[in-house]
């Protein structure tokens, strides 16, 4: 389930109808599947929650702006780590520590932040931040 308010921030912004988590009553899929079909927004109960804890500053970082926060390298590391490779993979490729890779790459995920691997995947899926690179 999706907990990230920057990345349900970032399924919001491509002007979606609907946004429900996954730990939703059935009773409010009804009612988003209701009101979407008249033509309404919603946004469920649960997904308003994580929006809610969010630091309004960091919403605005969301994205490609978040993106262009990252150094060169942190954006070299994230590029090579989401086309498949491992740390060490990128450690050798690049002639650095794997030490230095891990926490270029740390520092990356912070910087947009993610707090997992799933979440850096789902973000720069959604922020289009392979095409960027």
């Amino acid at each position: 389930m999706i907990t990230n308010p920057l990345v349900l921030r970032s399924i919001l912004d491509t002007q979606v109808h609907g946004l429900v988590l996954k730990d939703a009553p059935l009773a409010e899929l009804v009612t988003v599947v209701y009101r979407i079909q008249r033509g309404f927004h919603y946004i469920g109960k649960s997904a308003m929650e994580v929006l809610s804890q969010a630091d309004p500053g960091s919403l605005a970082g969301a994205g490609r702006a978040g993106a262009e926060r990252l150094s060169r390298r942190e954006m070299e590391v994230l590029r090579l780590y989401l086309t498949g490779r491992s740390v060490s993979e990128i450690a050798i490729q690049l002639c650095r520590s794997v030490k230095t890779i891990s926490r270029q790459k740390n520092c990356a995920m912070q910087k947009l932040g993610v707090t997992n691997d799933r979440e850096l995947f789902e973000f720069a899926a959604l922020n289009g931040l392979l095409l960027s690179g």
